[in-house]
């Protein structure tokens, strides 16, 4: 969250307004109208940049660096912008100003306030918590799948995933083979033959596609017409769907505010990567349908990639491996046309100009902490610096204690 740092003595709005976008932003503003009235301070953010804060003036040909500062600003304030070179800099449309509507501000206390970039203690760029009004999130008819080889950590898992999983509009589990329980919307699908048999620990060991590939057979024919985004999760991830219909809106916001190829980019088809899971517009599944004959070809049993897509010869992991965050990004670029995708296929990596939307336990520092898991979630919800970065995610990768999923929920849901 943002705050505002005045003085003395403070009045807390939990809420703002920024242009027909709504935010969910922290204030404190100084109750002292002689002091507030005067030039504010400055904003810091959680990743330790900090933003002058004066009432809006010059902002609107404001001199920020460079291209990402500047989309950062006008995604902030709500405002399109321009960063061109025929007018060198950043140019935001209209006045840049931001107005908080709360019967908490005193009424001398002047509400127009705008946010310059000044310095960064972070490598990142400045999180964003962009909130999108109720009526668009509730808009996103998802429908939630997983592949699953039933090992006992999945068995372990599947009540925290179908608790997810109800959350969306729609959902099925795929795999090769029953479990010993019946499972609700479990759809089994035929997997070529395999070296490893599969009851083996290794059994699809990076090649989960070769289960994949015949669910999206099965999604291609019973559900592509029926939903606006398909999400593609694995088990070992902690799914906070709420969240989720948040980032996918947030993701499709800073698009249509974006340079003219990313607003074009968000009216079409379009993959969102957010770490290892992955997120597909309706648009995007019509054309995977179309041309599934070439898109859906995969290798034959006895071939060292048997049930791998055949699109991916010659390129990374082929034929020994097959996994989805290797395969998706390789398959929007061989899509005719190329399908755009945003994000990042990497859990933890924070996208240039968008949010986080999927935090990493294994990475350091986290692994540094030398917590368990349980002790890893307790420590996330007090806001321990460390893990800042999970506070708002929709996935947490490699949570894989169900005691420790069940805490999470309970303290982030």
């Amino acid at each position: 969250m943002v705050w505002l740092l005045l003085c003395q003595a403070f009045i807390c709005v939990q809420s703002a307004h920024v242009s027909g976008t709504s935010y969910l932003v922290r204030h404190e503003v100084s109750s002292d109208a002689r002091i507030a009235s005067q030039k504010l301070h400055e904003v810091i953010d959680e990743d330790g940049d900090t933003f002058v804060i004066s009432h809006c003036e010059s902002l609107r040909s404001a001199s920020f660096a460079d291209y990402a500062t500047c989309r950062w600003a006008a995604g902030r304030l709500g405002r399109s912008f321009h960063f061109g070179a025929a007018s060198p800099g950043c140019h935001l449309s209209a006045s840049s100003t931001v107005t908080f509507n709360s019967s908490d501000l005193p009424s001398d206390i002047g509400t127009s306030i705008c946010l310059k970039k000044r310095r960064s203690r972070s490598k990142n760029s400045a999180r964003m918590t962009l909130r999108l009004p109720q009526a668009r999130q509730r808009g996103l008819k998802l429908f939630c799948f997983a592949w699953t080889t039933w090992k006992s950590r999945d068995v372990a898992l599947l009540p925290d995933v179908r608790h997810a999983f109800q959350q969306c509009d729609g959902y099925r589990i795929f795999s090769d083979r029953q479990p010993a329980e019946e499972v609700e919307n479990l759809v089994t699908v035929k997997v070529p033959e395999q070296d490893v048999q599969p009851k083996d620990e290794k059994w699809l060991y990076h090649r989960n596609m070769a289960g994949l590939m015949p669910s999206w057979d099965y999604l291609l024919k019973e559900e592509a017409e029926k939903y606006d985004w398909f999400v593609n999760v694995e088990f070992d991830h902690l799914l906070l769907t709420s969240k989720l219909r948040v980032s996918i809106a947030t993701y499709l916001s800073l698009l249509e505010e974006g340079h003219p190829e990313q607003r074009q980019d968000a009216k079409g088809p379009l993959m969102l990567m957010f770490g290892n899971a992955f997120v597909f517009n309706h648009l995007m599944v019509k054309d995977v349908k179309r041309q599934w004959d070439h898109l859906g070809a995969t290798a034959p049993a006895g071939h060292p990639a048997s049930g791998c897509p055949t699109f991916m010869e010659g390129r990374f992991e082929w034929p020994k491996a097959c996994s989805q965050d290797i395969v998706y990004p390789n398959l929007v670029t061989l899509m005719n046309p190329p399908v755009p995708a945003y994000g990042s296929p990497g859990c933890g990596q924070k996208p240039q100009d968008f949010p986080l939307a999927c935090f990493e336990i294994q990475r350091q520092p986290v692994r540094d902490l030398g917590l368990d898991q349980i002790s890893l979630v307790q420590h996330l919800a007090t806001g321990d610096v460390v893990l800042a970065d999970a506070k708002e995610v929709p996935l947490i990768h490699h949570l894989s204690d169900p005691a420790a999923r069940k805490l999470a929920r309970d303290l982030l849901e």
